[in-house]
């Protein structure tokens, strides 16, 4: 029996437009030599960290605050929630 690979290696389905353009973020940062976050790149972000069971929240300062469904809370700045985004896209990162 003939067997088709591709059937079996699908891509995961895409659900947040966070997950089109992370590696075009990723590029531009290199470009700048450092991480630039717009509102509206922390909105995708935010809302894929939410989707992947993440709460997260805007403080004082710029701060962001994620807090996991086992009730771990870390605060960081805008700019590393944007960082913790890509690793958990990675899946470096655990899933609360």
């Amino acid at each position: 029996m003939e067997r088709n690979v591709v059937d079996d290696d699908r891509p995961r389905t895409i659900a947040t437009q966070f997950e089109l353009v992370a590696s075009k973020l990723m590029e531009a940062w290199i470009t700048l030599g450092h991480v630039q976050v717009s509102s509206g790149d922390l909105r995708m972000a935010v809302d894929f960290l939410r989707q992947v069971g993440w709460r997260v929240e805007e403080t004082t300062d710029l701060m962001v605050k994620l807090r996991g469904a086992d009730g771990r809370t870390r605060e960081m700045t805008r700019e590393a929630a944007m960082l913790f985004a890509v690793r958990c896209l990675a899946g470096r990162e655990q899933q609360p």
